[in-house]
């Protein structure tokens, strides 16, 4: 339990020194909530196996995360790992997230002609090599949240 509290008042001394108060923390339902102080917050369900074979969760879109990003300009998502440097979640499945997301935005906004601002940054960015074609998938995980029809008023 110990080890638990002392997370804890690191995660709080992290968002002082960072000074992002203002971004919300959103909790990943996998471990960032052992940790009393998500206890209240936003919730996020990013599964690292997801990561492990470089793919896009259909099931867990973690909208949520979306509109609380854009609405404050970025979140900060807490998570756990016992082993490793970074949990598998921040070294491959949501930068796979944030890339594809940032896909389909500028996907819309170049549909609705919207060009401002100019550049909309749609890289993959993460620490794990990911396979040859992970190009080719991240633009399939674009195509189908497009032909979900989940999107029905960009």
């Amino acid at each position: 339990f110990k080890s638990i509290c002392d997370d804890a008042e690191y995660i709080s001394s992290v968002i002082e020194a960072h000074k992002i108060q203002d971004w919300p923390v959103v909790c990943n339902e996998r471990c960032g909530v052992w940790y009393g102080y998500c206890q209240s917050c936003n919730r996020c369900y990013f599964k690292s196996t997801d990561g492990h074979v470089w793919t896009f969760s259909m099931k867990r879109l973690n909208l949520r995360v979306l509109e609380l990003a854009s609405q404050s300009g970025g979140v900060l998502i807490i998570d756990a790992t016992k082993r490793k440097m970074l949990p598998d979640s921040f070294s491959r499945t949501i930068p796979i997230w944030c890339c594809v997301w940032n896909r389909v935005v500028t996907k819309y906004r170049s549909l609705m002609q919207i060009t401002e601002p100019k550049f909309w940054d749609i890289a993959l960015y993460s620490p794990a090599q990911p396979p040859e074609d992970i190009e080719e998938r991240l633009n399939e995980f674009v195509t189908q949240i497009i032909e979900s029809g989940m999107i029905s008023d960009p």
